[in-house]
């Protein structure tokens, strides 16, 4: 990651604050009790990488298990209690503004043509949210909006049950003074900007599925492995043998760069179909753009420990 900042920022005239980047945060498991979750900065251009990521655990491995033999063993308890390091980072919801992220991803993805559009809609989730029935506020909601179903229904609409305190939405309004502005919303015009985030979390959790128990020390293992292969390529993985055996032989460099070549193959498929340019030339080293690209091959979704071992079996 270091090496893709400083990549960057030669790109852009050793400028740091010229960069243009994207957020994302998801969480392992689907649903709202999830106990690991992930959040990455990617570069937003043509051949976008990952600038910096950050793994959050509610739970931690250790700290469970030594609950076994609390009472039995107290002093041992202690030791591994107050020795080890904890996997438990964050202790919020995981349903956390799942709904304002939801609507106002659904918004860029509708409208990622018309600004002037995508820039009243995402106001409008706002102005939805705030009003009461003293105060309606729905002049920019779209047909989902239950107050204007009411209206032509002749019927009534409790605000009640809906709206959020008008405390709570002033609270975040600088929120989306930022990210409904039309200068934030210009960067997600023909819905370029998230894709790259979609896309490396979709190859994260193909390493760690969403149906599968995983602990943090896992998703951290997962995490760099996933920050390796998308920025730089499958050969990247030589680093780590080099590390653990010396040299990465010849029949491994075959298969990665076999690999590579697929990966790169498939992207410039998916570019085409969307009409969108290459990314970056022949020597690209990004994964794919989408995660709604079935056609990936199985190869791409070797977990770590599998690509390590493909690795010591072609040495």
């Amino acid at each position: 990651m270091q090496a893709a900042i400083y990549e960057a920022v030669d790109e852009n005239d050793g400028d740091p604050t010229a960069l243009t980047v994207s957020g994302d945060g998801t969480w392992q498991r689907r649903g709202f009790k999830s106990i690991h979750g992930e959040a990455a900065i990617l570069l937003c251009n043509r051949t976008p990488k990952v600038l910096d990521v950050e793994r959050l655990s509610k739970k931690c491995l250790l700290c469970t298990g030594a609950l076994s033999i609390k009472n039995k063993n107290p002093d041992l308890y202690d030791e591994i209690i107050y020795n080890h390091e904890c996997e438990s980072n964050y202790d919020g919801s995981s349903e956390m503004m799942i709904k304002f992220k939801f609507y106002y991803a659904k918004v860029i993805n509708e409208y990622k043509n018309d600004l002037e559009m995508m820039h009243k809609r995402t106001w409008a989730i706002y102005k939805h949210k705030i009003s009461t029935n003293e105060e309606p506020d729905h002049e920019w909601c779209g047909d989902w909006c239950k107050y204007k179903k009411s209206l032509l229904t002749g019927t009534t609409y409790d605000h009640q049950k809906h709206s959020l305190p008008k405390y709570v939405m002033e609270a975040i309004k600088s929120v989306f003074d930022d990210l409904a502005s039309k200068e934030t919303l210009q960067h997600v015009l023909n819905g370029l900007s998230q894709n790259p985030n979609e896309s490396f979390h979709s190859f994260l959790w193909s390493m760690a599925p969403k149906n599968r128990f995983c602990s943090g020390t896992t998703i951290d293992i997962c995490l760099g492995s996933a920050v390796m292969i998308y920025n730089d390529g499958y050969l990247s993985i030589g680093e780590i043998l080099h590390e653990l055996l010396g040299e990465m032989g010849h029949f491994s460099f075959i298969e990665f760069d076999r690999m590579n070549k697929q990966r790169l193959k498939k992207e410039a498929q998916w570019r085409k179909r969307r009409g969108q340019p290459a990314g970056g030339g022949g020597d690209s080293n990004n994964d794919e753009d989408d995660d709604t690209n079935d056609d990936t091959i199985e190869e791409y979704h070797l977990a770590p420990f599998e690509v390590l071992l493909l690795s010591c079996c072609c040495i």
